[in-house]
């Protein structure tokens, strides 16, 4: 990710940054990283722009706990702990790129897949980390979903029946793996789950499950963030091949993480949840 991710207000401080505490930053091409002013439907909403020196603070935390984790060095949990945790934080509960409050981060390293909704030909699996929906309280939408779930035989709208995901609908998942940690078991991993996901999804949507393109995932290793990708035909789930988002070894990095995350918050909201509101809870014109 490299075009149309950073505020151009946040030019000059960006400079200034790159000629004492990160080189790396000199790789921006202004007029390919920079979202001109009054531009719709890109990747950070800038209406509530933090400080520059704020974003900083937080990419410089990330930076440093991701170094001592490769150089101590951590565990799968260390990494999720001081480094993953606080970055998709960062973004997910507002801190940079302000965005929609109805989609939630959870953990979810302990959520089993429902065994009817287990089709792939290897053991079901578990990923470390989801981003859902979390209908407001009290609303039209809030109730259909509690309708649905109430309907299941599991008592949930998702492919888990993880407690703390049980009328939330699933969005992205993420998976990670220590720095040096095997990426191929992760793609199985994420293969395993998402097509739990579809079958789940295609239960509850019928022929209309052919609306909804793909489901997003992102794989981690140690520093290295990838964005993946299922589709669904008929019975049969393909994972797409992995794409670099970013890196935690660098400002430059973290900030295309942070930007790639927020860009797939707008997916969730503006392209998964019309599609879910429509085709799963079959409810139409719902806030």
């Amino acid at each position: 990710m490299g075009q149309k991710f950073l505020p151009q207000s946040w030019e000059a401080g960006i400079n200034q940054r790159s000629k004492t505490v990160d080189r790396t930053l000199q790789m921006l091409e202004p007029s390919v990283a920079y979202i001109p002013p009054q531009t719709a439907g890109f990747a950070v909403d800038d209406d509530e722009e933090m400080l520059l020196s704020s974003v900083f603070a937080i990419v410089d935390d990330i930076i440093e706990e991701a170094q001592r984790c490769q150089n101590d060095p951590f565990d799968e949990t260390g990494w999720n702990h001081l480094v993953h945790t606080p970055l998709i934080k960062a973004v997910i509960k507002q801190k940079c790129w302000p965005g929609s409050s109805i989609l939630k981060m959870s953990p979810c390293m302990t959520a089993s897949v429902t065994a009817r909704y287990h089709k792939f030909p290897l053991p079901s699996t578990k990923v470390d980390y989801v981003l859902h929906i979390d209908p407001p309280a009290s609303t039209e939408v809030d109730a259909a979903t509690r309708r649905l779930q109430a309907a299941t035989l599991e008592k949930s709208v998702n492919h888990t029946s993880f407690d703390p995901l049980r009328t939330s609908p699933i969005c992205l998942s993420i998976e990670t793996k220590k720095y040096g940690g095997d990426v191929k078991k992760g793609d199985v991993q994420m293969a395993s789950w998402q097509a739990a996901q579809w079958t789940c999804l295609a239960s509850q949507a019928g022929d209309s499950i052919e609306k909804l393109p793909f489901l997003p995932g992102i794989i981690v290793q140690g520093h290295h963030w990838s964005f993946v990708a299922t589709t669904r035909r008929g019975d049969e789930t393909t994972l797409w091949a992995s794409t670099p988002i970013g890196t935690t070894m660098t400002s430059l990095g973290v900030l295309q993480i942070m930007a790639g995350l927020s860009r797939l918050r707008r997916w969730a909201v503006e392209d998964f949840w019309p599609w879910y509101k429509d085709n799963v809870l079959k409810e139409t014109q719902m806030v």
